[in-house]
């Protein structure tokens, strides 16, 4: 890693720092380069706004989550199981990582175009990934024949409503914790309902 690649992980630390401390909306230029010991002046060397700041610090984000979940799959685990380690492993990141919370349920529950951008460009690289283990599990008989964009998809857009609901709940309580035990069960639930359905076999 040269110089420059090295100070722009330097700045994208930086950026992630300042989403834990003041939150996307409230974190500046300055706040960034404060931290990395740089002028705002010098930060448009490597980068032109804080938009694009964000989005280099996200996506980074959303790629280490990605590589994560692909260490947590067992060898030869059918896609079924995948899918729930990606489930668990995404919620235990929310967890874990409370920039990305507020990231995410900023991006849910308020219409603020610049904030729902950067979770657009988390949430395709989260959809590449299930996307992936949707053909898998289809090239490998697990699962029907079915377009696995549409599946893929659909499984989302389902967790989705369930996390804004969530997120919705937990901003408006004003609690400090996040019951990701309950959110667990519960994506676990819609996820047993996707692969088996409703229908009483006969």
């Amino acid at each position: 890693m040269d110089k420059s690649e090295t100070k722009r992980s330097e700045i994208l630390d930086a950026a992630m720092l300042c989403l834990a401390r003041y939150g996307a909306n409230k974190t500046t230029l300055d706040d960034i380069a404060g931290l990395v010991g740089l002028n705002k002046a010098t930060l448009y060397y490597y980068y032109q706004n804080r938009e694009a700041i964000f989005i280099d610090a996200l996506e980074r984000e959303a790629q280490r989550f990605i590589d994560t979940v692909r260490q947590n799959f067992r060898k030869n685990a059918r896609a079924r199981d995948k899918m729930y380690v990606f489930l668990k492993t995404y919620l235990s990141y929310l967890r874990d990582r409370a920039e990305i919370l507020e990231l995410n349920a900023r991006a849910m529950v308020d219409n603020q175009i610049f904030i729902r951008k950067i979770h657009g460009r988390m949430r395709e690289k989260n959809s590449d990934l299930m996307r992936e283990i949707v053909r898998e599990g289809m090239d490998s008989g697990e699962f029907r024949n079915m377009n696995p964009e549409r599946v893929a998809d659909s499984i989302r857009y389902i967790f989705d409503l369930r996390l804004l609901e969530f997120f919705t709940e937990y901003m408006e309580s004003g609690h400090q914790h996040l019951d990701i035990k309950r959110l667990k069960n519960d994506a676990r639930y819609i996820l047993e309902i996707f692969l088996h359905g409703i229908l009483k076999k006969e």
